[in-house]
């Protein structure tokens, strides 16, 4: 009925067959792994892009002196002089008075700022 060789190529016909099968379904798993890949680069590509907006607002030199005439009092900022050169020691804060400083409570008519970002909800 059938011969050795016909054996012989039905076996190699369904090797091959299987082969076929293993490596495409290994190409689409590479595929889908390579389109997630993709989405996450650009999500990722997209949220730098909002940070980079976000920071640039938050630079901008109007908000900057808008923020500066607000705490001039607070900050009390002087002009910057090229020949200055101070020491540690010159600091008018010890480390216990800014964490005081910090964990102290906002006084009840502190001003907030009114510049709303992407990155950071409110």
């Amino acid at each position: 009925m059938f011969r050795t060789t016909d054996v012989i190529l039905i076996g190699v016909m369904v090797a091959a067959a299987g082969m076929t099968f293993k490596i495409k379904y290994d190409a689409e798993l590479k595929l889908e792994e390579v389109r997630r890949l993709e989405a996450e680069i650009r999500t990722e590509r997209d949220t730098i892009d909002v940070l980079t907006a976000d920071l640039s607002v938050l630079t901008q030199p109007s908000r900057l002196q808008k923020l500066v005439d607000v705490y001039a009092e607070e900050l009390k900022l002087k002009g910057v002089d090229p020949d200055q050169i101070g020491s540690l020691s010159d600091l008018p804060e010890t480390l216990r008075q800014i964490g005081e400083i910090v964990s102290a409570r906002p006084p009840e008519d502190a001003v907030t700022d009114d510049v709303q970002t992407g990155a950071v909800s409110q």
